[in-house]
């Protein structure tokens, strides 16, 4: 598992929608049952927490790996946006955001699951792998959010120089 956070992202609502989930019941989609939470996605899951004083005593965390997951849409509306992660047979995550911001969000949350796919697909074809091979390709992921604006070139100078041990 690793402990890299590659985004935070701020301003989303979580339905309480799956049982399990996020200490939750299934209900159904009232202005009620949506809670404000915090999104952490590492490279390899995504990390939901609630927060706020309207969840009051039903706080509560929930992790999502890549591996689990089976789909990702989106359900755009024009002041606001949903976006859902299927996972584990029917179980789902389900955030919503402005229309705007959910546009940002699943970019972020596409482009690091992609790279885990690719990951994953590589590694299964790979025998051998080097650290210094783990690092370029490192590198060429945070050049690749670098190109299309998600990390500024001063964040991706920090991560090179951190792999590079410079």
């Amino acid at each position: 598992m690793s402990d890299e956070l590659i985004y935070k992202l701020e301003k989303l609502d979580v339905l309480d929608a799956s049982p399990g989930l996020l200490g939750g019941r299934r209900h159904d989609q009232t202005m009620s049952e949506w809670r404000r939470c915090h999104v952490n996605v590492y490279s390899d899951r995504i990390h939901v927490e609630k927060y706020g004083f309207w969840t009051g005593s039903n706080k509560g965390e929930q992790t999502v790996f890549f591996e689990d997951i089976s789909n990702i849409d989106e359900d755009r509306g024009f002041l606001s946006s949903h976006l859902t992660v299927g996972f584990r047979g029917s179980d789902a995550l389900i955030l919503r955001s402005s229309t705007s911001k959910m546009d940002e969000y699943k970019k972020c949350i596409v482009h690091v699951y992609e790279n885990f796919k690719k990951n994953r697909k590589n590694e299964n074809n790979t025998s051998f792998g080097s650290k210094e091979n783990n690092h370029a390709d490192d590198i060429k992921r945070f050049h690749d959010l670098m190109v299309e604006g998600i990390i500024s070139e001063d964040e991706f100078e920090a991560k090179k120089k951190k792999l590079l041990d410079l």
